[in-house]
């Protein structure tokens, strides 16, 4: 049995560069998917999850043009207001992904919104389909509902962490698979149920899957250091989804208690109890806590940005695509000094 590798197995190493200054890297980028549809902007996409995937977020990411995939459990009222409102702009709903289930409800929902949008001028529907185990057989066949029902959208559809099951979810109507099972830093399935798969070498392996399909793969969790994005993007992820690093801002939209805010998995049981999914037959998946507060989240996007653009121009590559074909990897026991971490002030 072979050793997987997650991002702290590895480190990109530096190359000869033409690239002087970080500000000539572009990190936006124009993504086309497997069946016609593209998006334009930064390949980011800030999760689906409660304290992340607001409409808030998209108001502040938006602006760094970088997308935000609304937390399923909104509704179309929420919808309805949001596009009404007089801080909502054309270009921040650019940005915004519409998230659903897997059932006929989770399509009528999409087929709504995604009208809604083309009416304020947005002619590509965005859309995940938000399933934890991208392996139940009628995931399939939902995806090519909605490949049929709305079909100039771009679609991302998952989770997945194997070849077989990407160029599967391709073929089937997504433009892009999710890749990542038990990667979030409050995910707790690979504990509760043994699943998973480290996060670099699933990627190393669905890439070239995707590829064969004309598709691509988003990254999705396992982002703690800015410098993962562009591990994974070397690995060739088309775009990175992440949660917790965008949790905890005033765009979380959540209460502050003595400078902390509450965050927690959406298998979690209190995500199970607020959206009211709780079953006896399930365990929790997700753990809860609480992480101090983090200020606006235009500061963190900065630092993101600024270390895609750091790494790209240490590789020479002038673009987030090019990192792909430019990264050279090595494999490491260690990737930081944490000597001094306990006196860390900021």
């Amino acid at each position: 049995m072979d050793v997987k590798l997650d991002f702290d197995d590895v480190l990109i190493v530096p190359q000869f560069t033409d690239i002087t200054s970080r500000s000539q890297v572009t990190v936006t980028q124009q993504l086309t998917g497997r069946w016609g549809a593209y998006i334009t902007g930064v390949p980011i996409v800030a999760a689906n999850m409660d304290g992340v995937g607001t409409f808030s977020m998209n108001r502040t990411l938006s602006q760094f043009e970088v997308f935000t995939a609304i937390v399923k459990h909104h509704t179309i009222e929420d919808w309805k207001t949001e596009l009404s409102s007089s801080t909502s702009t054309i270009q921040s709903n650019d940005k915004l992904f519409i998230t659903i289930g897997m059932s006929d409800a989770d399509l009528d929902k999409a087929i709504t919104i995604a009208s809604m949008l083309k009416s304020h001028g947005i002619p590509t529907p965005k859309i995940v389909i938000d399933v934890a185990n991208g392996y139940m057989n009628p995931l399939y066949d939902f995806i090519t509902k909605v490949r049929d029902n709305i079909p100039d959208s771009f679609i991302i559809a998952g989770t997945v962490v194997t070849p077989e099951a990407v160029e599967r979810i391709i073929a089937c109507g997504a433009d892009l698979a999710r890749v990542g099972i038990g990667t979030g830093a409050v995910c707790t399935t690979r504990q509760v149920a043994g699943v998973g798969y480290p996060q670099f070498s699933a990627l190393l392996e669905c890439v070239s899957a995707a590829d064969s399909v004309q598709g691509g793969v988003v990254s999705d969790g396992g982002c703690v250091y800015p410098g993962d994005f562009s591990k994974a993007y070397g690995a060739g992820a088309d775009m990175v989804m992440a949660g917790s690093i965008f949790a905890g801002h005033d765009e979380s939209e959540q209460d502050i208690y003595d400078g902390k805010v509450r965050f927690y998995g959406m298998s979690s049981s209190e995500a199970q109890e607020k959206h009211g999914a709780i079953k006896k037959y399930r365990s929790s998946e997700g753990r809860i806590v609480e992480i101090p507060y983090k200020g606006p989240v235009e500061y963190t996007i900065a630092h993101i940005l600024g270390g895609i653009r750091s790494a790209c121009a240490y590789v020479n590559a002038d673009t987030i695509s090019q990192l792909h074909e430019k990264v050279k990897f090595i494999r490491v026991n260690s990737q930081l000094n944490t000597s001094l971490e306990r006196y860390t002030v900021g």
